[in-house]
């Protein structure tokens, strides 16, 4: 799901790149397109850091009361899509459109950056996320054979992932 979110960003971007930039008019919607494009980058990141680790490699959670933290994701996740959609002013990736569905009642968002706007989340999303990694722990404790074999490669991965990606 993260793979399709992110191809259809990509391809909803370019379309607005094409239509809005390249050869203006060409294409019906590119307005439509810079819109979506907005906004829509953002399930892939939580989902990635909080999803994923709740759900490897079973697809269950560890237990029902982990379903708190899915709820914290997803409801952080709307927050913040709702809040970049709505956001009046221009669009943070293409400038010089405003924004076809801002809402005035957020205008105070207007005059900030999307990072300034959303701060407030950034507590939720950091708990709801080392909670996440937390249930991989959990579940390393609770785990034999295969189960622990699979938990040893994907933190193995991960750990090398954290290395290499500020490089």
């Amino acid at each position: 799901s993260v793979g399709l979110a992110a191809g259809f960003h990509n391809f909803v971007e370019q379309y607005a790149v094409y239509s809005v930039l390249t050869v203006p008019g060409s294409l019906p919607g590119g307005k439509l397109a810079a819109w979506i494009s907005a906004w829509f980058g953002a399930p892939g990141p939580f989902s990635v850091l909080i999803l994923l680790p709740l759900l490897f490699p079973t697809g269950r959670m560890v237990s029902a009361r982990w379903r708190l933290v899915a709820w914290l994701a997803l409801v952080v996740t709307v927050l913040f899509l709702a809040l970049t959609a709505l956001r009046p002013g221009p669009l943070e990736n293409f400038m010089f459109l405003d924004n076809p569905l801002g809402v005035r009642a957020l205008s105070a968002l207007s005059g900030r950056s999307i990072t300034e706007s959303l701060l407030p989340l950034v507590p939720i999303v950091v708990t709801a996320s080392a909670l996440s990694w937390a249930s991989l722990a959990v579940r390393y404790r609770r785990s034999d054979g295969n189960e622990r074999a699979q938990l040893k490669w994907f933190l193995f991965a991960v750990s090398f992932a954290v290395l290499v990606f500020p490089l």
